[in-house]
């Protein structure tokens, strides 16, 4: 036998409180920037919000009406939006989104132009296997590059993402105020980047892959005179070429 999923209960003087609100042009605003007598809306159920700007409680957004909305919901689709509208401001105006992230293949840190390639930022994009990303950076093929998560990923998530191909920007951005882009991704989480060296090898035509390097060494001592030999070089930023 089911039931029914019990509804919080909850009076007009025991409202949640939340600190993102969208304005009447739907952009997201923090309660420390509300102002009074503005109209503001719930990011979640799209409801009407009011900025509680008293002197005896902590500020906040509440719902005008009696409605139950998740904080850290509310939170969340505010932070996606928030990202979506810096991004797209730094597309249209071609500025480049510079994040730096370490390597697991050559242990080396890489930098690189978050928007390098891309035509479309979406929010709340639904991948082809029911996967979701809060923020989709999508390249001219329509192929997802990169993702933005506002929340912590599962570790299932993160192999899903790995097995697209898709690198994963985890950021810490449903809890408290963020003004600033840059800062927000310097202390993001990133996986499944890109190896710059390695591309940087296959562009002059240098095999790093172990597999091809394997296979390299096979044909060459298959052959007379049976044997591979010389010195390692230095190419650019590639170390221990042969």
């Amino acid at each position: 036998m089911s039931r029914r999923a019990r509804q919080p209960v909850f009076s007009a003087a025991h409202q949640p409180m939340y600190e993102w609100a969208y304005d009447a042009a739907g952009q997201p605003v923090h309660i420390l920037s509300a102002a009074r007598n503005e109209t503001y809306f719930c990011p979640v159920c799209g409801g009407r919000m009011i900025a509680r700007l008293g002197d005896i409680k902590q500020h906040h957004f509440a719902h005008e009406s009696l409605q139950f909305c998740e904080p850290s919901e509310v939170a969340r689709a505010a932070a996606a939006r928030w990202l979506v509208s810096r991004l797209q401001a730094c597309l249209k105006d071609e500025r480049g989104v510079m994040i730096t992230w370490p390597c697991p293949l050559c242990h080396q840190p890489h930098t690189a132009n978050l928007l390098k390639d891309i035509t479309e930022i979406r929010q709340d994009y639904t991948h082809a296997d029911h996967l979701e990303s809060d923020v989709a950076l999508l390249g001219a093929t329509g192929r997802v590059q990169a993702a933005l998560l506002v929340s912590k990923p599962s570790p299932e998530a993160l192999l899903a993402y790995t097995a697209l191909g898709i690198m994963v920007i985890a950021v810490d951005a449903v809890r408290g105020r963020f003004t600033d882009l840059a800062a927000l991704l310097a202390g993001a989480r990133i996986i499944g980047g890109m190896c710059t060296t390695q591309k940087s090898a296959a562009q002059t035509g240098i095999v790093s892959e172990a597999s091809d390097v394997r296979q390299v060494l096979i044909d060459a001592v298959s052959r007379p005179p049976y044997n591979i030999h010389g010195p390692l070089a230095q190419m650019d930023e590639l170390t221990h070429v042969f």
